[in-house]
């Protein structure tokens, strides 16, 4: 079709006025815009795709709502729903801190192919930045669901693609901190294959790009351990330094993983004091604002906590809890709340019950 007769055929189709050759060149030449009217004849003719037309649409609202004098970023949070998908991963973040896996495991999946399907359609730079931003944000989320949620056979495989694609938003938001990112999801990955080695590396390199406390805390935590896994007990008390002083800002169910990873690397390095020490502190803060409260991972924390007396009678042949009736709770939580990374059975040593 050439460029006189579709500029023929719009002409019929808007009632013979509004086009001819010379606007449709123009518009082509992107020395003005379609009317509303236009658009939708234009994509009819053309057969255009739901997703070519609804992004020439949105150009022409953005247009419209520019002229208007309205700021940029109240366009951008209206006419792509920014603010939206910001709102959703709150929600993402309420739904882990009450056990509802299986809802934040949909909910992010289901947002994360929204925001590819929006990608896909822009070319507004800032606009994409924004959305590989809440997408890369996103992902951190899912990657902490999927090792929690998913069967250990398949967690893995699903989240193996995430540490490239974090790299490539590092570049598209021009934000270092998803380098940091990548970098802990490879320290991650590693440790549950027992790469220790190669964990170690990965861990240790996120930490010159993380700036978000909480993160850094469940970086240093695994490298403490890793370094007890590994015999280099000189390593852990300059962390434990570290990560004590991140304490003072720390919401409770952090601090609570805090102390209990303490716990863990002091129960693998055989040191009996302060493997129980943090061990009661843990018990502490679970007992007085963590067990009758609302969120704050209520019933993880009840599952991990029979893991870590589990191990710590494995490692020193004594109780520091009674297991009998922790035990029989657990199961039935793993089984209620789908923590599938805890079907271990008693037992059997595996490091990842300390994560």
């Amino acid at each position: 079709m050439t460029l006189n007769q579709l500029a023929l055929e719009m002409w019929e189709k808007l009632g013979y006025r509004e086009i001819d050759a010379s606007v449709l060149s123009r518009v082509i030449k992107n020395q003005r815009k379609f009317t509303s009217k236009q658009i939708k004849v234009f994509a009819e003719i053309l057969k255009l795709t739901s997703n070519e037309f609804r992004r020439l649409y949105t150009e022409y609202c953005c247009e419209v709502l520019s002229k208007a004098d309205i700021k940029e970023d109240f366009i951008n949070d209206i006419i792509y729903q920014t603010d939206g998908y910001e709102q959703i991963l709150d929600k993402i973040e309420e739904a882990r801190l009450y056990d509802a896996l299986d809802l934040a495991y949909r909910w992010e999946n289901e947002t994360e192919d929204f925001l590819k399907s929006k990608i896909k359609i822009l070319k507004k730079a800032r606009v994409l930045k924004k959305l590989y931003d809440l997408w890369g944000r996103l992902l951190i989320k899912k990657v902490w669901t999927i090792l929690e949620y998913r069967h250990r056979d398949v967690a893995l495989p699903e989240i193996i693609y995430v540490p490239s694609l974090l790299e490539r938003i590092a570049k598209i938001t021009n934000n270092r901190e998803f380098i940091g990112r990548a970098e802990a999801v490879r320290g991650r990955i590693c440790f549950h294959q027992k790469l220790f080695s190669q964990a170690l590396k990965h861990d240790s390199e996120s930490l010159h790009y993380l700036r978000n406390c909480n993160e850094i805390q469940w970086v240093i935590g695994r490298l403490m351990l890793t370094y007890a896994i590994l015999n280099e007990d000189s390593k852990i008390l300059e962390l434990q330094e570290q990560i004590e002083k991140t304490l003072y800002t720390s919401q409770i169910y952090q601090k609570f993983s805090v102390y209990r990873g303490l716990s863990g690397t002091y129960i693998v390095v055989r040191n009996f004091d302060k493997a129980q020490k943090y061990l009661q502190q843990t018990w502490d803060l679970f007992d007085k604002q963590i067990k009758d409260g609302e969120g704050n991972f209520k019933n993880k924390s009840k599952i991990t906590l029979y893991h870590s007396e589990e191990l710590f009678y494995q490692h020193f042949g004594t109780y520091n809890k009674s297991l009998r009736n922790l035990e029989k709770e657990s199961k039935r939580l793993t089984e209620l709340f789908r923590y599938n990374q805890y079907l271990i059975e008693a037992g059997q040593i595996e490091y990842t019950k300390f994560l």
